[in-house]
């Protein structure tokens, strides 16, 4: 295997780097990770790296459908897209055939899913353990990722009962008299939904927050996102995805397409998304 050196990718890569760069920050970040490791194993630019090699490269690389899928991505951006050509029908038809193969593997993953499920009752009782012991910050952070089916990212939040406190790029709990404000502006996919605000006039939601110290984050000694990963763990009655999990459970016996859109907005994520991944029909 040739190791990639900076000075052999420079023109190539430097040319990847410009067009992917109005791209969200963690997206650059995978993909130029993506890149960095299909150039080392192939030990050329990719542009020079013909379509039926490169299946045989990433099929070596990794037996993840969804890593083939971010390989052959970032490849046929450097053969297509950048180039200002047509993509190639038997490109079309190799990514068709991985992302048959990845919908293969979510359809066993939600089977899985659906074998764990965790009761919504037991979600709430762990928040009103949390509400009796007078971890306020815990209640609301489980509060918050079974209502609004959020990331952990979300979490890193400032909580202030000044509303002139607030700008247009962080996560805000905007205590009010009789209802609580979320802002939501820094999180994963916020470059594709935008600002989210959600109100709650859960009157033990209301309380819990006024409780609250004011003027900062809910978690302020997590002054990172491994910090406030680790803390969330022991937060939380279970990781984030397992309370989205409950939740697209109910909505699978249900049928209520409005309360998966409903999911969809609060989390800041496709609906279509959502609907494949949970292989749900509606």
């Amino acid at each position: 295997m040739t190791v990639m050196r900076e000075i052999d990718m420079e023109t190539e890569f430097s040319q990847f780097q410009n067009f992917i760069k109005d791209k969200a920050p963690q997206t650059i970040k995978n993909y130029l990770q993506y890149y960095k490791k299909v150039r080392d194993k192939v030990g050329k630019e990719l542009k020079e790296v013909p379509l039926e090699d490169l299946v045989l490269e990433i099929g070596q690389m990794s037996d993840s459908y969804g890593s083939q899928k971010a390989f052959a991505n970032v490849w046929s951006l450097c053969n297509y897209k950048m180039q200002g050509k047509e993509t190639h029908p038997a490109y079309i038809k190799y990514f068709n055939y991985l992302e048959g193969k990845i919908e293969e593997q979510l359809r066993a993953k939600h089977k899985e899913i659906k074998s764990d499920i965790i009761p919504m009752e037991t979600l709430i009782e762990h928040e009103n353990k949390m509400y009796a012991q007078e971890k306020y910050d815990n209640y609301v952070a489980c509060f918050i990722v079974r209502n609004c089916f959020c990331r952990n990212k979300d979490l890193d939040i400032m909580i202030t009962n000044i509303p002139e406190n607030i700008n247009d790029k962080d996560n805000f709990l905007v205590v009010y008299e009789d209802k609580i404000l979320i802002i939501r502006q820094d999180y994963k996919t916020a470059k594709q939904h935008g600002k989210i605000e959600t109100i709650f006039k859960d009157k033990k939601f209301i309380n819990a927050c006024k409780n609250l110290p004011m003027n900062q984050k809910l978690f302020p000694e997590a002054d990172n996102t491994s910090k406030l990963q680790y803390k969330l763990k022991k937060v939380l009655f279970t990781n984030e995805v397992q309370y989205l999990n409950t939740k697209i459970d109910s909505i699978s016996k249900s049928g209520d397409l409005k309360e998966l859109k409903k999911v969809s907005e609060l989390r800041g994520t496709g609906l279509d998304h959502l609907i494949t991944t949970y292989n749900l029909e509606f």
